[in-house]
């Protein structure tokens, strides 16, 4: 008995050594908190500014991303069909320079190489004079007659019958099947077929292939303005 109450005596002693050497361990932080920041001006609390400010960023390039989505979506809604047709007729990007375009060029024709170098350049008049040599003289393959399609879509006064009689000949190639189907979806619309415009249109939308979101656009601008 007497041992146990000499083991009890000594917990609580041993425990009321701790809470008072807890109590001065405070006491001093406390202290020393409240003199470096009224001498020296030093916070204990530390907020990392660079996280708000990318915060705030992130928020602000959110905003300013969905203000002009619904900018543009608006202004595609005020234009006709045929008027969107054609801007995206002039503002789609179709391969950019000589040797992308021409990856299979065996044959070095001066007709060719004057050709791509016209279209590469956007001087699509001369582009079709120099690929309709090339037709003339029997030596178009699936690759000029696209591209000449194309040409005649995005010349200065475009000829939409003659871009569709070339570009439903380079249906054969599977190479640029995609960007045929949003090219002559775009003809279709400004030709005012629209029946035939949706098909092409929806088959991009569904294969979610080549300017599927401008398809999708230009389909709802369609629909709004029957």
């Amino acid at each position: 008995m007497k041992n146990q109450i000499n083991l009890s005596q000594d917990y609580k002693e041993e425990n009321e050594k701790l809470l008072v050497g807890y109590l001065k361990e405070k006491e001093l932080k406390t202290k020393y908190k409240a003199i470096l920041e009224s001498q020296y001006n030093v916070s204990n609390q530390k907020k990392d500014s660079s996280i708000y400010l990318l915060k705030y960023w992130k928020y602000a390039a959110v905003f300013i991303f969905v203000v002009m989505a619904l900018f543009m979506f608006n202004t595609a809604l005020q234009l006709s069909p045929s008027e969107l047709a054609m801007r995206y007729a002039k503002t789609t990007n179709t391969i950019g320079n000589q040797d992308v375009m021409r990856k299979d060029l065996s044959i070095v024709e001066e007709s060719r190489i004057k050709a791509n170098i016209a279209f590469s350049a956007q001087n699509y008049q001369t582009s079709i004079q120099e690929y309709s040599k090339l037709v003339m003289l029997r030596k178009a393959d699936y690759t000029d007659h696209f591209y000449l399609g194309v040409s005649y879509l995005k010349s200065e006064f475009p000829d939409t019958k003659k871009a569709m009689e070339h570009l439903l000949i380079a249906q054969n190639n599977t190479h640029f099947n995609q960007e045929i189907d949003w090219y002559l979806a775009l003809c279709y619309t400004l030709n005012k077929e629209y029946k035939q415009a949706e098909v092409f249109l929806n088959k991009i939308i569904q294969n979610k292939s080549f300017k599927n979101k401008e398809a999708s656009i230009l389909l709802n601008t369609m629909n709004d303005f029957k």
